[in-house]
């Protein structure tokens, strides 16, 4: 009787779990549906979809897209343009998986760990950093922190993308390694109660391969799940958190982001600076990072005009 009793109440469990599931996709696509026929025709023969939060307009014999204060794209048809649009928003909702990614084989976790650990890494204008050897540790702290965006074409793909960064404020703490080296010199071997000292400057991050659950909850709720996460790189055989392209899924790797002068986050001039929005998350972080820089005179001079 027990038995009969179990079996029908999984039967009727996975019945109901059944119809959620149903009905999530039909929500799903409902909602879908609705952004993909929600455009608008203006008197100029632009198209607008305020559920998308896009603009479609023509202009040198081509079809481009606003998007948040971004021009880009250069597509032969409205219908491409919008087909894109939605692709981005669909990664935004997380609506859109991305591609299958390859499991790394376990020598590769073993290199990428060795690599990371025992390195010395360096940011071009910055200091140098060898990074915290113990895994299970941050070697990064603020009581709250900046999300950066703006926009830069995929290498892969050419098209426009949206990519993030992790600016710490003034008075972040990093691990004290000089602190460090003293004690280790008198024979203590630090693994509990590890040493920060306070910075005076703000700070983009880079090489970022753990963040504090709350803190990356909170990126997240900006950029989506699939749009900003751990993925393996090749060129330094290890895995951090990368911005996704929204067209193709290629991983946008930091060296051409945030390392140096004349990438998207350290712009050469003052005007692509201004183009960048800086949201302020109110949560806590630590973080491990293998390097971070000193910022540079457009951060210091303009910084705060474009936090939100």
């Amino acid at each position: 009787m027990q038995e009969k009793a179990h079996c029908f109440a999984l039967k009727i469990s996975l019945f109901f779990k059944s119809v959620v599931r149903r009905i999530k996709v039909a929500f799903r696509t409902l909602r879908i549906f609705h952004a993909e026929h929600n455009w608008h025709l203006s008197k100029k023969g632009n198209f607008y979809n305020p559920i998308l939060e896009a603009t479609i307009f023509r202009s040198q014999g081509c079809w481009k897209i606003a998007r948040h204060d971004d021009y880009f794209g250069q597509f032969e048809t409205a219908q491409v343009a919008q087909a894109y649009v939605l692709r981005m928003w669909k990664r935004e909702q997380n609506l859109l998986p991305l591609p299958e990614m390859r499991p790394l084989r376990q020598d590769e976790r073993r290199v990428a760990w060795e690599d990371m650990a025992t390195g010395d890494a360096s940011c071009e204008g910055g200091v140098d950093y060898k990074i915290y050897k113990r895994e299970a540790n941050e070697n990064l702290k603020a009581d709250f922190f900046y999300l950066a965006q703006t926009g830069k074409d995929c290498y892969k793909c050419r098209m426009r993308t949206p990519v993030y960064a992790i600016v710490l404020p003034e008075g972040f703490e990093a691990v004290d390694e000089d602190v460090i080296e003293e004690l280790e010199e008198e024979g203590v071997v630090v693994d509990e109660d590890v040493p920060f000292s306070a910075q005076d400057y703000c700070s983009l991050v880079s090489y970022v391969n753990y963040i504090s659950p709350s803190a990356l909850f909170e990126i997240h709720k900006r950029t989506g799940e699939r749009s900003f996460c751990m993925e393996y790189s090749h060129t330094i055989k290890a895995s951090y958190y990368r911005s996704i392209c929204y067209a193709c899924g290629a991983a946008q790797g930091d060296h051409f982001i945030l390392s140096k002068l004349g990438t998207p986050f350290v712009p050469n001039n003052f005007e692509d600076f201004k183009k960048i929005r800086f949201y302020t998350i109110h949560e806590k972080i630590s973080l491990r990072a293998s390097t971070y820089s000193t910022g540079h005179p457009f951060m210091e001079d303009g910084f705060l005009e474009n936090v939100a």
